[in-house]
């Protein structure tokens, strides 16, 4: 009897301290009541794992036990009540980083005292350093300021945990601010494992010819706890982190990208979250996004989606062209191909855009050169024989003629291989949109003809099969878009092919909602409407997906998509959940 009791009491001292380390919330250790004494596990504080650690302890009602037990549990209240009051100051600072944020403050705008109210005054000393490298900065313009500039900047980079404030005034003109709070208020032991880590960046940089605004956190990533405004973010979340900026030579050397015209560019270098507040009136405007609650909903759905796109992807897609754009970065290409390989059987969304091989459109005055050969194949003279010829030849591209009648492709009669027949002739309608909006583009931008074009002709949709969408349907002009195939034909019959229909899988669909609203984020940042003059889709995006209806979220959906950047300092968290 005695060593059953031993191994009971064995078992139950083992269970015990099994459940002797509590994470999350206080959650009852469940001992033996009826024994005369109950466990509990009380959370102590936010550790610097981002975790809420606590420990479990026991109440006996044998008076002897009570004084030691009511000691510690004073000081677990007067540590609780330490952290908490050591949350709040942060839960400020974050609100002061916010307000600035949200006020675009420059360097200019931003004075030392200024900034050292914005931090609560406690980082006076950080507000110093900012202070002297900036004046440095200054003293130095009218000399070499390479070297110091860079350095610092260089640092900056380097040393992120340092916790310091630098002016970079080469590359990284503008404001950066970071935080650094450790657990000092509780121990003088830096190195204790108590307390709360708390790492925050704000980077405003001047909006000035080719400079925008970059964003970085700086603090190691293992010992990040909570981010900006979000309670719910684990530390899974932070372990990796990708820095959005573009050098100045790489950024619009030439100004391509802004000469493109495109109205969400700009509020893409300002940040994820102002795109988003862009995009959700034009989204709404979708039948297939009027489910959509309100704009709060929709800010957290956009960022999601855009964060799973190569931040590089989004300026080709806005500016001169993906295609260019994956040319001058093999990191970018890379990543485009594995999205390409994934994506077969897989749905997602994919952009195809008219350029050569380089990733460049046409000069100006050959776009103009096509419009007027497309108009001519569409709407002929019955009388010009040249037009006649010219839809031939058109018709004739990969041997499609041997399907049409010479007299069926004359003025009095529909037929043509790239435009519909019938009553309902909606490809000639929409052609006929286009081909104004192109022309209409063209001449606002005021261009000679032999200058390029600052943009490409696109076309953005979705597929249950990246793969064969691309290389197969789209390369043979089956089941694809006939204005597309239009031009693609011309230049391959009047110009030698020398531009040619190029597609990308840009995003892997997680869900059927990213799927549909995905099309349309990707069809409107690509201006891909006829409408704009920029595109050859003349159907709203996000309603003709039979596709999605047949697939299922455990199906070929793909759930390892990983975000590019996590949570970017934008004033509001990020709301992506997955990784690779």
């Amino acid at each position: 009897m005695r060593s059953v009791i031993l191994l009971t009491v064995a078992i139950w001292t083992a269970y015990v301290a099994g459940q002797g380390n509590c994470w999350y919330d206080a959650t009852p250790c469940y001992g033996r009541p009826n024994g005369g004494c109950i466990w509990y596990c009380e959370v102590e504080n936010v550790g610097k794992t981002g975790r809420s650690k606590g420990y479990c302890y026991e109440l006996k009602d044998q008076p002897g036990h009570y004084g030691e037990e009511a000691k510690r549990d004073a000081n677990r209240r007067q540590l609780a009540e330490s952290t908490t009051k050591e949350q709040a100051e942060l839960a400020a600072m974050r609100h002061e980083l916010n307000a600035m944020r949200s006020a675009a403050l420059t360097v200019q705008d931003v004075g030392p005292s200024t900034l050292a109210t914005l931090v609560g005054g406690k980082f006076a000393k950080e507000a110093a350093a900012l202070t002297a490298a900036t004046d440095a900065a200054k003293k130095s313009d009218s000399g070499d300021t390479s070297s110091q500039s860079a350095s610092q900047c260089s640092l900056a980079r380097q040393d992120t945990s340092s916790g310091k404030f630098y002016y970079c005034k080469q590359d990284e003109p503008g404001i950066i601010v970071s935080q650094q709070h450790t657990q000092s208020a509780l121990s003088s032991d830096s190195s204790s494992d108590e307390g709360e880590y708390d790492s925050i960046i704000a980077s405003r940089i001047n909006r000035t010819k080719n400079r925008r605004l970059q964003y970085k956190v700086v603090g190691p990533a293992r010992k990040l706890g909570r981010w900006v405004g979000d309670k719910k973010v684990s530390r899974e979340m932070l372990e990796e982190w990708e820095d959005l900026a573009i050098s100045d030579s790489d950024f619009d050397s030439d100004g391509s990208l802004t000469g493109a015209g495109n109205p969400y560019l700009h509020a893409l270098t300002i940040g994820y979250w102002s795109l988003s507040r862009e995009l959700y009136n034009p989204v709404k405007s979708h039948t297939a996004a009027t489910y959509l609650p309100d704009a709060n909903t929709w800010e957290h759905v956009c960022q999601e989606i855009l964060t799973k796109v190569p931040f590089s992807a989004l300026l080709g897609i806005c500016g001169a062209g993906l295609q260019r754009m994956k040319k001058a970065d093999p990191k970018l290409a890379e990543t485009l191909q594995r999205y390409r390989d994934r994506s077969a059987k897989r749905p997602c969304i994919y952009i195809i855009e008219f350029a050569d091989e380089d990733g460049v459109g046409p000069k100006v005055g050959e776009l103009r050169s096509m419009v007027s050969m497309a108009t001519a194949y569409a709407w002929p003279d019955d009388d010009d024989s040249d037009a006649h010829d010219l839809a031939i030849r058109i018709d004739s591209v990969e041997g499609r003629l041997s399907s049409l009648k010479q007299k069926d492709i004359r003025s009095n009669g529909t037929s043509r291989q790239y435009l519909s027949d019938g009553a309902k002739d909606n490809s000639r309608k929409r052609f006929k949109v286009m081909l104004a909006a192109v022309l209409k583009r063209l001449d606002a931008l005021n261009l000679s003809d032999s200058a390029k074009c600052p943009f490409l002709l696109n076309d953005a949709g979705y597929t249950n099969n990246g793969v064969y969408r691309i290389e197969d349907q789209h390369l043979r002009h089956i089941s694809s878009n006939d204005l597309m195939n239009l031009f693609e034909a011309i230049s391959i019959a009047e110009l030698g092919g020398r531009y040619r229909m190029y597609g990308e899988v840009v995003f892997l669909c997680y869900s059927k909602e990213e799927a549909s609203l995905g099309e349309i984020v990707f069809s409107l940042l690509a201006e891909s409407y006829v409408e704009s003059g920029r595109g050859f889709n003349g159907k709203p995006a996000g309603e003709n997906m039979g596709s999605r209806r047949s697939s299922t979220n455990d199906g070929p959906h793909d759930h390892n998509c990983r975000p590019h950047i996590r949570y970017p300092c934008l004033g509001r968290s990020q709301s992506a959940r997955r990784r690779i």
